[in-house]
């Protein structure tokens, strides 16, 4: 409330104490000329201080949402909603360029069930926003996920400029019951990500729309065991010469009804595939 209030000329720290914080943030104006805004432990290596919220509808869900505001950094933080069927972490939208999540922890359900309605850690919702301001310079790296529905979820408008440079690289995601990495209009990278669930229905591990303009998906690392469908990486709707699927190792076990699919590809052109390793299991 007080930066929003009084503003800021040049960079802010706020350095938390462990503990639990209860309640919302929003980050929409800081008035003057504000440089980073970093949210972070005061002490990295002791406990993480802990954000809670319980949300209880589809317009309070949320734990922190930066609207509009350019170059926040999250770090050591750890993230816990504690709603009965929705619990969104982090959301951002409306040109929050530049924004940086590292080293932070996301909890969700750890035994997660579909009446789940949207329990995402991380989410872009640019597209039900419906303003042609979609995030550039976005970077997620070296995060923990532990159960929910959705690790990741940046939905950036489409009909108009992608969303440019986006780093998503070393997180770490486990027992999602519905999907871990989405991305719909974007450029950038998605490296060196683990994403591993025994309980999946109707899983995808990653799931890629229009993530072309030289974009790449290497070196990732799943391991899905799911019922209904599943698929390990999706991609579709690219068309660059320089786009890149290479070096990602896909394990897909099912363990009821349905269809799982390694790598699939559709609406596309000029995709580079090179040098993964899938291996389906039936049921």
């Amino acid at each position: 409330t007080a930066l929003q209030n009084e503003g800021a000329n040049g960079a802010v720290t706020f350095a938390l104490r462990p503990g639990t914080y209860t309640g919302q943030y929003l980050l929409d104006t800081v008035p003057g000329t504000p440089g980073t805004i970093t949210l972070t432990a005061a002490d990295p290596e002791a406990e993480l201080p802990v954000l809670s919220y319980a949300a209880n509808n589809a317009e309070d869900n949320y734990i922190l949402r930066i609207d509009g505001v350019a170059d926040v950094h999250l770090e050591h933080l750890h993230f816990l909603p504690t709603g009965a069927t929705r619990g969104r972490a982090v959301v951002f939208r409306n040109a929050a360029d530049g924004l940086r999540i590292q080293h932070c922890r996301f909890d969700g359900p750890v035994d997660p069930t579909p009446n789940l309605n949207d329990y995402t850690a991380i989410t872009c919702d640019q597209t039900d926003v419906g303003e042609n301001a979609n995030p550039q310079g976005i970077t997620i790296t070296d995060n923990d996920f532990h159960g929910g529905l959705v690790a990741m979820e940046l939905e950036f408008r489409l009909g108009t400029p992608r969303s440019a440079d986006l780093l998503i690289s070393g997180n770490r995601l486990f027992h999602q019951l519905r999907g871990g990495i989405a991305v719909q209009n974007a450029s950038g990278t998605i490296h060196g990500n683990t994403i591993r669930t025994q309980q999946g229905q109707w899983f995808f591990g990653i799931r890629c729309m229009r993530f072309t303009n030289g974009s790449a998906i290497t070196g990732n690392h799943l391991r899905i065991r799911t019922e209904m469908n599943g698929t390990g990486i999706e991609h579709s709707n690219a068309f660059n010469d320089a786009d890149l699927i290479a070096n990602n190792s896909v394990l897909m076990e099912s363990f009821g009804d349905g269809e799982v699919n390694g790598l699939v590809l559709f609406n596309t052109s000029g995709l580079l595939v090179a040098h993964n390793t899938v291996a389906i299991t039936p049921h």
